[in-house]
């Protein structure tokens, strides 16, 4: 019988698009889309800067697992990680020949992933891990950490090349496919088919980091498909 599903996320799955500095909640953001067109009832802990880190300080995750009955289908998705990869750009462009770590370090990432997902599935919840939509490092310096700070600092941090952004972002990927792997946790890919897309961008909104609507239902069609390719196939609501 089904029980509860839950997604535990950042701004991402929470559907936070942005129009220069402004930001709105769009009412068809990929998470919407599956309970509205598929049935389904989802309580969505996702929220604007959310990171791991913080996620696991507050014990929500830890609270839902306690919450559930262990009798039902309990699921959670866990879909989180491009904020952890993050760094204070102010700090950074403040002193940018210092070490400076990201908001979440790779290793605290992994071991707090491994720890929430361990004790969700001690619970009895089934636990499902999503891959990180792609950040676009030319967008995120331009029209994010250059508009926060001053970019030619934080260029000097990263030595001169800003790719380092997108190759931070890729290895706490890989963390999350590689819990996946140890945990025996199903996987949801939003990640390869927007790198796939040549013209990906065009789903982007302008500070490289969130998808806008289209893009939201281009990972709507992505959960769909990841599922489905594990045996799980999600039917559209009749009227």
């Amino acid at each position: 019988m089904q029980g509860k599903i839950a997604v535990f996320g950042d701004s991402i799955p929470k559907g936070i698009v942005t129009d220069g500095e402004k930001y709105e909640k769009l009412d068809a953001g990929v998470v919407n889309i599956i309970e509205s067109e598929y049935g389904y009832e989802i309580e969505n802990y996702s929220q604007y800067g959310q990171t791991l880190s913080r996620l696991d300080a507050k014990g929500t995750m830890e609270r839902f697992g306690r919450g559930v009955d262990p009798a039902l289908d309990n699921y959670a998705v866990i879909s989180i990680g491009g904020n952890d990869a993050d760094y204070d750009w102010k700090e950074v462009a403040s002193s940018p020949r210092a070490e400076h770590k990201p908001k979440t370090p790779v290793d605290v990432f992994e071991k707090l992933l491994g720890k929430n997902v361990e004790m969700l599935k001690a619970h009895g919840v089934r636990v499902i891990l999503t891959t990180i939509p792609p950040v676009d490092a030319g967008r995120y310096f331009s029209n994010v950490i250059s508009k926060t700070c001053d970019g030619s600092r934080v260029l000097e941090f990263f030595e001169g090349d800003i790719t380092n952004v997108y190759r931070g972002q890729e290895v706490y990927n890989y963390v999350i496919l590689k819990a996946a792997g140890r945990f025996g946790c199903p996987v949801i890919d939003l990640r390869t088919g927007f790198l796939l897309d040549r013209n990906y961008l065009d789903n982007y909104c302008q500070d490289g980091i969130h998808p806008n609507a289209g893009g939201h239902r281009f990972m709507a069609e992505e959960v769909v498909k990841s599922l489905a390719s594990q045996g799980v196939i999600l039917k559209k609501q009749t009227n």
